[in-house]
């Protein structure tokens, strides 16, 4: 519900712009490619609603509006809407244990497990649609880095 409330307020106050929402800035762009390691990719970015992080000690929780997140071959990134990578969280594939992804008419929600941590990503009803092609992406990432793993293990 409340959700809901913030998500029409930002709409009618153009908060979220008419941007393509899975297009990054410019110069967050060149930024992110001067910030990113060798052999690292951008699989897909899109702009979300809330990114909450769980730590294990109080004062490390945080929840961070209209950020963007960053799905490279290697981690998973939120960063600050700016024009420069600003990092809110940093979560490196290989080391996710578990994760979910709820899925409804009003939003799209990835629940992400690591070591002591949960981190939520919420999108909003606007972004439904293109939060469905990112969390796949995502499914696969993962998917994907857990076979490379388990095949190097043998």
């Amino acid at each position: 519900m409340f959700n809901k409330l913030i998500d029409n307020i930002f709409k009618k106050v153009g908060f979220y712009g008419p941007d393509n929402p899975l297009a990054l800035p410019q110069k967050l762009h060149s930024s992110l490619k001067d910030y990113l390691s060798d052999n690292e990719e951008i699989i897909c970015s899109i702009k979300n609603h809330r990114a909450v992080h769980n730590a294990p000690n109080w004062k490390d929780k945080n929840t961070f509006f209209n950020s963007w997140c960053i799905l490279t071959n290697k981690r998973l990134l939120i960063l600050r809407n700016l024009n420069y990578v600003k990092i809110f969280r940093e979560i490196h594939i290989s080391k996710i244990d578990d994760y979910s992804v709820q899925k409804s008419e009003d939003n799209i929600v990835i629940n992400i497990i690591t070591t002591g941590r949960q981190d939520t990503i919420e999108f909003s009803k606007y972004l439904v649609n293109h939060a469905d092609k990112f969390s796949q992406k995502f499914t696969d990432a993962v998917t994907s880095l857990r076979k490379r793993a388990r095949t190097s293990q043998r």
